[in-house]
Protein backbone atom coordinates (compact mmCIF):
# COMPACT_ATOMS: atom_id res chain seq x y z
CA UNK A 1 0.00 0.00 0.00
CA UNK A 2 2.41 2.36 0.95
CA UNK A 3 4.59 1.27 -2.87
CA UNK A 4 1.25 2.88 -4.70
CA UNK A 5 0.86 5.74 -2.43
CA UNK A 6 4.84 6.85 -3.31
CA UNK A 7 3.61 5.92 -7.05
CA UNK A 8 0.59 8.06 -6.99
CA UNK A 9 2.75 11.33 -5.66
CA UNK A 10 5.50 10.64 -8.74
CA UNK A 11 1.83 11.29 -11.15
CA UNK A 12 1.72 14.88 -12.39
CA UNK A 13 -0.12 17.17 -10.74
CA UNK A 14 -2.70 17.69 -12.72
CA UNK A 15 -3.54 13.93 -12.75
CA UNK A 16 -3.16 13.67 -9.20
CA UNK A 17 -6.14 16.45 -8.61
CA UNK A 18 -8.23 14.63 -11.47
CA UNK A 19 -7.96 10.93 -9.79
CA UNK A 20 -7.96 12.52 -6.28
CA UNK A 21 -11.19 14.16 -6.90
CA UNK A 22 -12.70 10.75 -8.67
CA UNK A 23 -11.51 7.67 -6.30
CA UNK A 24 -10.13 9.52 -2.95
CA UNK A 25 -13.06 7.60 -1.11
CA UNK A 26 -11.33 4.33 -2.45
CA UNK A 27 -8.22 4.96 -2.14
CA UNK A 28 -7.78 6.87 1.30
CA UNK A 29 -10.41 3.56 2.51
CA UNK A 30 -7.46 1.37 1.26
CA UNK A 31 -4.80 3.23 2.71
CA UNK A 32 -6.50 3.53 6.05
CA UNK A 33 -7.74 -0.15 5.94
CA UNK A 34 -4.64 -2.01 5.31
CA UNK A 35 -2.79 0.40 7.62
CA UNK A 36 -1.85 -0.71 11.23
CA UNK A 37 -2.67 3.43 12.21
CA UNK A 38 -5.43 2.83 15.34
CA UNK A 39 -9.01 3.09 14.38
CA UNK A 40 -7.81 2.82 10.33
CA UNK A 41 -10.31 0.43 9.45
CA UNK A 42 -13.25 2.89 11.18
CA UNK A 43 -11.64 5.93 9.61
CA UNK A 44 -11.76 3.68 6.07
CA UNK A 45 -15.57 3.52 6.68
CA UNK A 46 -16.20 7.04 7.08
CA UNK A 47 -14.06 8.00 4.28
CA UNK A 48 -16.55 5.60 2.10
CA UNK A 49 -19.75 6.74 3.40
CA UNK A 50 -18.30 10.76 2.83
CA UNK A 51 -17.34 10.52 -0.55
CA UNK A 52 -21.17 8.16 -1.17
CA UNK A 53 -22.65 11.19 0.12
CA UNK A 54 -20.38 13.73 -1.49
CA UNK A 55 -21.07 12.29 -4.91
CA UNK A 56 -24.85 11.83 -4.11
CA UNK A 57 -25.17 15.64 -3.18
CA UNK A 58 -23.02 16.90 -6.13
CA UNK A 59 -25.08 15.02 -9.22
CA UNK A 60 -28.28 15.91 -7.74
CA UNK A 61 -27.00 19.79 -7.73
CA UNK A 62 -25.43 19.00 -11.00
CA UNK A 63 -28.93 17.40 -12.72
CA UNK A 64 -30.71 21.42 -11.41
CA UNK A 65 -28.02 23.25 -12.49
CA UNK A 66 -27.26 22.06 -16.04
CA UNK A 67 -28.43 23.80 -18.90
CA UNK A 68 -28.73 20.77 -20.81
CA UNK A 69 -31.39 19.29 -18.79
CA UNK A 70 -33.10 22.25 -18.34
CA UNK A 71 -33.24 22.15 -22.12
CA UNK A 72 -35.50 18.92 -22.44
CA UNK A 73 -38.02 20.22 -20.11
CA UNK A 74 -41.39 20.81 -22.14
CA UNK A 75 -42.23 24.34 -22.78
CA UNK A 76 -45.27 25.81 -22.45
CA UNK A 77 -47.33 26.02 -25.52
CA UNK A 78 -49.79 28.74 -26.26
CA UNK A 79 -52.86 27.25 -25.41
CA UNK A 80 -51.30 26.01 -21.63
CA UNK A 81 -51.39 29.16 -20.60
CA UNK A 82 -53.98 31.79 -20.38
CA UNK A 83 -53.38 35.55 -20.69
CA UNK A 84 -55.60 37.70 -18.59
CA UNK A 85 -58.09 39.32 -20.78
CA UNK A 86 -57.51 43.54 -19.80
CA UNK A 87 -61.01 45.48 -19.48
CA UNK A 88 -63.05 45.80 -22.30
CA UNK A 89 -65.64 48.45 -23.32
CA UNK A 90 -69.71 47.29 -23.61
CA UNK A 91 -69.26 44.77 -26.82
CA UNK A 92 -70.09 46.18 -30.10
CA UNK A 93 -73.34 45.15 -31.98
CA UNK A 94 -71.84 43.39 -35.43
CA UNK A 95 -72.58 45.80 -38.79
CA UNK A 96 -73.99 41.90 -40.19
CA UNK A 97 -76.49 41.89 -37.24
CA UNK A 98 -80.02 41.31 -38.34
CA UNK A 99 -82.00 44.87 -38.82
CA UNK A 100 -86.35 44.67 -37.21
CA UNK A 101 -88.01 45.68 -41.16
CA UNK A 102 -89.18 48.82 -41.11
CA UNK A 103 -93.10 49.66 -39.50
CA UNK A 104 -95.59 49.87 -42.80
CA UNK A 105 -97.80 52.07 -40.46
CA UNK A 106 -97.37 55.91 -41.11
CA UNK A 107 -99.49 56.70 -37.97
CA UNK A 108 -97.01 55.67 -35.48
CA UNK A 109 -93.87 58.31 -36.66
CA UNK A 110 -91.87 55.19 -38.73
CA UNK A 111 -90.71 55.29 -42.31
CA UNK A 112 -90.45 52.63 -44.86
CA UNK A 113 -87.28 52.14 -47.21
CA UNK A 114 -84.02 52.68 -45.81
CA UNK A 115 -83.87 54.00 -42.19
CA UNK A 116 -80.76 55.83 -42.54
CA UNK A 117 -81.82 58.32 -45.60
CA UNK A 118 -80.60 61.84 -45.77
CA UNK A 119 -77.87 60.67 -42.70
CA UNK A 120 -74.30 61.99 -43.88
CA UNK A 121 -71.98 58.98 -43.93
CA UNK A 122 -74.40 56.66 -42.69
CA UNK A 123 -71.75 53.80 -42.32
CA UNK A 124 -70.68 55.07 -39.18
CA UNK A 125 -73.86 53.88 -37.96
CA UNK A 126 -75.21 50.41 -37.33
CA UNK A 127 -78.98 49.61 -37.17
CA UNK A 128 -80.39 47.76 -34.31
CA UNK A 129 -84.14 48.34 -34.88
CA UNK A 130 -85.42 49.86 -37.78
CA UNK A 131 -88.22 51.91 -35.68
CA UNK A 132 -88.14 52.37 -32.57
CA UNK A 133 -90.02 54.73 -29.89
CA UNK A 134 -88.86 55.71 -26.18
CA UNK A 135 -89.46 58.06 -24.10
CA UNK A 136 -87.18 60.46 -21.37
CA UNK A 137 -86.64 63.64 -20.46
CA UNK A 138 -84.39 66.29 -22.39
CA UNK A 139 -81.20 67.13 -20.91
CA UNK A 140 -78.85 68.44 -22.94
CA UNK A 141 -78.60 70.25 -26.75
CA UNK A 142 -76.66 71.35 -29.03
CA UNK A 143 -76.21 71.85 -32.69
CA UNK A 144 -73.39 70.29 -34.16
CA UNK A 145 -71.11 71.71 -37.34
CA UNK A 146 -72.23 69.16 -39.58
CA UNK A 147 -76.33 70.41 -39.45
CA UNK A 148 -77.60 67.58 -36.86
CA UNK A 149 -78.86 68.84 -34.59
CA UNK A 150 -77.73 66.65 -31.15
CA UNK A 151 -79.77 66.20 -27.62
CA UNK A 152 -79.66 63.81 -25.08
CA UNK A 153 -82.22 62.15 -23.34
CA UNK A 154 -82.25 60.78 -19.54
CA UNK A 155 -84.33 58.03 -20.40
CA UNK A 156 -87.66 57.15 -18.44
CA UNK A 157 -86.98 53.68 -16.40
CA UNK A 158 -88.93 51.24 -18.94
CA UNK A 159 -86.48 52.19 -21.50
CA UNK A 160 -83.21 52.39 -19.48
CA UNK A 161 -81.84 49.14 -20.48
CA UNK A 162 -81.24 51.09 -24.04
CA UNK A 163 -77.80 52.68 -23.63
CA UNK A 164 -74.60 51.13 -23.00
CA UNK A 165 -71.29 52.19 -21.12
CA UNK A 166 -70.33 54.06 -23.74
CA UNK A 167 -73.36 56.23 -23.20
CA UNK A 168 -72.91 56.16 -19.48
CA UNK A 169 -68.86 57.02 -20.00
CA UNK A 170 -69.34 59.32 -23.02
CA UNK A 171 -73.27 60.79 -22.26
CA UNK A 172 -73.73 61.18 -18.66
CA UNK A 173 -75.61 57.59 -19.57
CA UNK A 174 -78.11 59.18 -21.53
CA UNK A 175 -79.55 58.13 -24.91
CA UNK A 176 -78.25 60.17 -27.54
CA UNK A 177 -80.87 61.89 -30.39
CA UNK A 178 -79.62 63.89 -33.39
CA UNK A 179 -82.18 65.22 -35.94
CA UNK A 180 -80.69 65.72 -39.14
CA UNK A 181 -80.99 68.81 -41.55
CA UNK A 182 -83.32 66.78 -43.94
CA UNK A 183 -86.32 66.57 -41.34
CA UNK A 184 -85.79 69.82 -39.93
CA UNK A 185 -88.08 72.81 -40.21
CA UNK A 186 -87.52 75.84 -42.91
CA UNK A 187 -85.82 73.77 -45.78
CA UNK A 188 -88.14 73.13 -49.43
CA UNK A 189 -89.01 69.65 -49.74
CA UNK A 190 -87.49 67.53 -52.35
CA UNK A 191 -84.35 70.05 -52.36
CA UNK A 192 -81.18 69.39 -50.60
CA UNK A 193 -81.47 71.20 -46.75
CA UNK A 194 -78.48 72.87 -47.16
CA UNK A 195 -75.09 73.14 -49.53
CA UNK A 196 -73.28 70.26 -49.33
CA UNK A 197 -69.86 70.68 -48.19
CA UNK A 198 -66.76 68.46 -48.59
CA UNK A 199 -67.90 64.54 -48.23
CA UNK A 200 -71.17 66.04 -46.39
CA UNK A 201 -74.40 64.80 -48.23
CA UNK A 202 -77.45 66.12 -46.23
CA UNK A 203 -80.25 64.46 -48.33
CA UNK A 204 -83.46 65.55 -49.65
CA UNK A 205 -85.72 67.41 -47.41
CA UNK A 206 -88.74 65.43 -46.52
CA UNK A 207 -90.75 68.31 -45.09
CA UNK A 208 -91.34 66.58 -41.90
CA UNK A 209 -90.43 69.73 -39.48
CA UNK A 210 -89.27 67.81 -36.78
CA UNK A 211 -88.69 70.48 -34.12
CA UNK A 212 -86.29 70.68 -31.35
CA UNK A 213 -87.37 69.77 -27.58
CA UNK A 214 -86.95 72.13 -25.37
CA UNK A 215 -84.43 72.00 -22.35
CA UNK A 216 -86.06 69.77 -19.63
CA UNK A 217 -89.44 69.00 -21.67
CA UNK A 218 -90.73 65.03 -21.14
CA UNK A 219 -90.88 63.70 -24.48
CA UNK A 220 -91.15 60.63 -26.37
CA UNK A 221 -89.47 60.12 -29.55
CA UNK A 222 -89.25 57.87 -32.80
CA UNK A 223 -86.52 56.70 -35.30
CA UNK A 224 -83.99 54.19 -36.09
CA UNK A 225 -82.19 52.82 -32.98
CA UNK A 226 -78.56 52.54 -33.97
CA UNK A 227 -75.02 52.05 -32.60
CA UNK A 228 -72.77 54.72 -33.46
CA UNK A 229 -69.25 52.90 -34.36
CA UNK A 230 -67.08 55.96 -34.33
CA UNK A 231 -68.28 56.61 -31.11
CA UNK A 232 -69.35 53.47 -29.58
CA UNK A 233 -72.42 54.65 -27.87
CA UNK A 234 -76.26 54.32 -28.87
CA UNK A 235 -78.29 56.71 -30.37
CA UNK A 236 -81.87 57.33 -32.41
CA UNK A 237 -80.71 58.50 -35.14
CA UNK A 238 -82.19 60.04 -37.25
CA UNK A 239 -84.98 60.77 -34.93
CA UNK A 240 -88.51 61.33 -37.41
CA UNK A 241 -90.84 62.62 -34.61
CA UNK A 242 -90.68 64.49 -31.45
CA UNK A 243 -93.91 64.66 -29.17
CA UNK A 244 -94.18 66.61 -26.16
CA UNK A 245 -96.03 64.47 -22.99
CA UNK A 246 -97.83 65.63 -20.21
Amino acid sequence: MENAWRWFRRLPGWLQALAWLIAWPILGALYFWRSERPYGKAAAVLILIGGTAFYTLAGTSGSQSNPKAAATRPTPTPTDTATPESPSPTPLPSATETVEAPASETGNGCRSGDPLSNVYHPYRLTVISACKTVTGVVTIIRREDDGDVHFDLKLDAPYSSLINGRNDSGQHGYLVAEIVPADGPGCTVGKPPRTSIGTYDYGICTGTSVTTPRLGAHVSITGPYVLDRQHGWMEIHPVWRVNPLV
